[in-house]
């Protein structure tokens, strides 16, 4: 017998029986899309993912068929974002709770069942005319965390231009996305993920 061959082989199927084990882990961010057999939000593999594989900001294209009211955010590249951002610094702030808007499983149209909210809040910035506000946009638990933070800022987008087309100065909003990482409650049923699909508004004064 060849012992130092042995040896060789030994140790080969070790590290591959190691890198196997460890290989294990799979889609360990991937949620299955309900009714959806293997597809994951954000796989690609279905109706979800198509935000990540197509889906530009600004582009017009949808997730299941939603769109921006129009491109304008990102025409400058910026994410929506002001042109002086510190300006939304070191201010009170106010979160608006009573008008935080819902939005349906992987979509970021604006309901028209939620439009008045938006134009309330639009009536408070008026009233306010110094007052500046920032959007969050936050997702359900089904996804990637990249996928969650991008359709959380598409969320956060469309509301901000609902509200310019309110007659809001875009230079008085700011848009922020926390994806999955703040649900408003807990759990994994329709009732929670119901409540965590959502913009709210915070007022800074």
């Amino acid at each position: 017998m060849n012992w130092p061959t042995l040896i060789v082989r030994t140790a080969l199927v070790v590290t591959l029986a190691t890198l196997a084990v460890g290989c294990k882990k799979g889609n360990k961010n991937l949620t299955p899309i309900p009714g959806a057999g293997d597809a994951y939000a954000g796989s690609g593999t279905g109706a979800a993912g198509s935000m990540m594989q197509g889906d530009g900001l600004g582009s017009g294209d949808s997730l299941n068929g939603g769109n921006f009211p129009n491109g304008s955010d990102l025409s400058g590249g910026g994410y929506g974002l002001p042109d002086d951002p510190n300006r939304f610094a070191g201010k009170d702030e106010t979160k608006l709770e009573t008008e935080t808007v819902y939005f349906e499983f992987d979509r970021y149209t604006i309901n028209a069942s939620e439009l008045p909210k938006v134009r309330r809040v639009a009536g408070i910035l008026k009233s306010k005319s110094a007052a500046l506000l920032r959007v969050e946009g936050h997702c359900d638990e089904r996804g990637t965390e990249e996928y969650n933070r991008s359709l959380g800022e598409r969320r956060a987008l469309s509301i901000r231009d609902m509200l310019v087309e309110e007659g809001i100065s875009p230079d008085r909003i700011t848009t922020e996305s926390w994806g999955e990482d703040r649900p408003a409650v807990d759990g994994n049923d329709e009732s929670a993920h119901g409540k965590n699909r959502r913009g709210e508004f915070v007022l800074l004064e």
